[in-house]
């Protein structure tokens, strides 16, 4: 489950979705092993041309770290690749944001109209 966004307004997807317009998307990852602040900084750098623009630890330990991830650019698959190339499996992978819109306690299945406000 996750934030999926559903539009017959092109102009609209096409903004949402076109890199430069650096639409932010935020994802709760969490991996198997520990994250350290290296491997984030190799996040925020690149990896194989792909990197976050902000990455928080919320929780680690020896078996997973529970992370936030943001991306603007949102390739295929570009966070699993990260991961996996910085050595840990993604065990779970939920978009919670899309720009000002999010998930919040939006139950899974349901789904709501968005606000003009967050349009804008």
């Amino acid at each position: 489950t996750g934030l999926l966004l559903l539009t017959t307004d092109t102009q609209l997807a096409n903004r949402l979705t076109d890199p430069r317009e650096g639409i932010v998307r935020r994802y709760v990852v969490t991996v198997r092993g520990c994250v350290d602040e290296g491997a984030v900084g190799r996040m925020m750098k690149g990896i194989d041309g792909l990197s976050a623009t902000a990455v928080v630890i919320r929780k680690r330990s020896g078996r997973e770290t529970h992370l936030i991830v943001e991306l603007v650019e949102g390739k295929n698959r570009e966070i699993r690749r990260m991961f996996d190339a910085l050595g840990h499996a993604v065990t779970r992978l939920m978009r919670i944001a899309f720009g000002p819109i999010e998930l919040g306690t939006l139950p899974p299945g349901r789904w709501r109209e968005v606000r003009r406000d967050e349009l804008e």
